[in-house]
C-alpha cells in the first residue's frame, strides 16, 4: 500500500514559501498545514505576513489564525496540533513555514519535556512584563548557551519556555533535544524541500516586503496591539521595533530601518539552521514545482 505523503516547504522569511506551497497543494489537490509560530495567532496579521484572504481561499489552510495571543502555545503543543490534523484523515498534506525548531518538533518525537507549574509560569510572566526582553535574554543566557545562540529575541515564548524548563527540572531545554528521534508520522512518506535563494535577492525581497507591510497599515496594527506588548507573542520582529516609535524613542524612519535589519538577521539565522539541521532538497520555487511534478 502506497503511503500518503507530507510535502514540507521550508525556507527563510520572504523566500516565496506561501506561493510555492499553494502551487504544490493545488497540484496535489490537498491542504496546507502552517508551522509558522506567529501566523497561528488571530490578532497578528500584517506584521507576521499572514497569507492574504485570496491565498487562503485558494487552498484550505490549517493553523492560521486559530489561537489568541492570550493563549499559551509552545513548540510541543504546536507539534501535537499538527499531528492531530494529519491523523484526522489519511491523506497527503503540504507543510509550510519557517519556524525552525517547530519543524524539528513536528517531524520528530523528541524526549518529553516537562511542563512548568501554573505558579511558576505566572511568576515568570510577571517578571517578563516588568523587566522586558533584555532581562529574559540575560536569564536564559546564564543557563542555556545553546538556546540563546539560536535566539536573540526573535521568539520570546521560546526563551520563556527554556527558562521554565530549567527552573522546573534543573536541565536545559536543549538537553532534551539530543535523544533518539522517532518519526512523528511513520505512516507517511516525508519529502522535504527548502527554498534556495541568493542572499542578495532574499534581502531585496525582505526590504520590499517590509515597505509593503508599512503601506498596508502595519503601524496602525501595532498601535491597536500596544496594550498587549507584554505578551510573548508581541515581543517579536515586526512589532517591537514600532513600540519604540510609539514610545517616541525614535522616528518612523529609524523604526523602519530597524525592522528591515532585524528581519534580515532573522532570515540569516533561519538559513543557517536549515542548512545545518535539515535534510532537504534545496531548490528554487520553480524547481520545486518541476521536481514535485515528477513524483506525483
Amino acid at each position: 500500500m502506497t503511503k500518503s505523503k507530507i510535502i514540507v516547504i521550508a525556507g527563510p522569511t520572504a523566500s516565496g514559501k506561501t506561493k510555492t506551497a499553494i502551487s504544490v497543494a493545488q497540484l496535489y489537490d490537498t491542504e496546507i498545514i502552517s508551522f509558522d509560530s506567529r501566523q497561528v495567532y488571530e490578532e497578528l496579521n500584517i506584521g507576521v505576513a499572514k497569507p492574504t484572504e485570496i491565498e487562503l481561499s485558494q487552498i484550505k489552510h490549517h493553523l492560521i489564525g486559530t489561537h489568541s495571543i492570550h493563549q499559551s502555545l509552545n513548540v510541543n503543543l504546536f507539534a501535537e496540533l499538527v499531528e492531530s490534523v494529519v491523523n484526522s484523515r489519511n491523506q497527503n498534506y503540504v507543510l509550510v513555514g519557517g519556524s525552525t525548531l517547530y519543524l524539528q518538533s513536528i517531524l520528530y518525537k523528541l524526549d518529553e519535556i516537562p511542563n512548568a507549574s501554573q505558579e511558576l509560569r505566572a511568576e515568570l510572566s510577571e517578571k517578563f512584563a516588568e523587566k522586558g526582553l533584555p532581562w529574559l535574554i540575560t536569564e536564559v543566557g546564564k543557563i542555556d548557551h545553546i538556546t540563546i545562540a539560536s535566539n536573540n529575541g526573535d521568539n520570546p515564548a521560546r526563551l520563556m519556555r527554556a527558562l521554565e524548563v530549567y527552573m522546573t527540572t534543573g536541565q536545559t531545554i536543549s538537553s532534551y533535544k539530543t535523544g533518539n528521534r522517532q518519526s512523528r508520522f511513520p505512516n507517511h512518506e516525508i519529502i522535504v524541500y527548502a527554498i534556495d535563494i541568493q542572499r542578495n535577492k532574499l534581502y531585496e525581497n525582505i526590504n520590499l516586503r517590509c515597505d509593503q507591510m508599512l503601506a498596508d497599515g502595519l503601524v496602525a496594527e501595532v498601535v491597536d496591539l500596544v496594550q498587549f506588548r507584554h505578551l510573548p507573542a508581541l515581543n517579536t520582529v515586526g512589532y517591537v521595533e514600532f513600540f519604540g516609535y510609539i514610545d517616541h524613542n525614535y522616528d518612523l524612519d529609524f523604526a523602519t530601518a530597524l525592522f528591515k535589519q532585524h528581519t534580515r538577521n532573522y532570515a540569516k539565522r533561519q538559513l543557517t539552521w536549515f542548512r545545518n539541521q535539515l535534510d532537504a532538497k534545496w531548490l528554487s520555487p520553480d524547481e520545486i514545482i518541476t521536481d514535485f511534478k515528477s513524483i506525483i
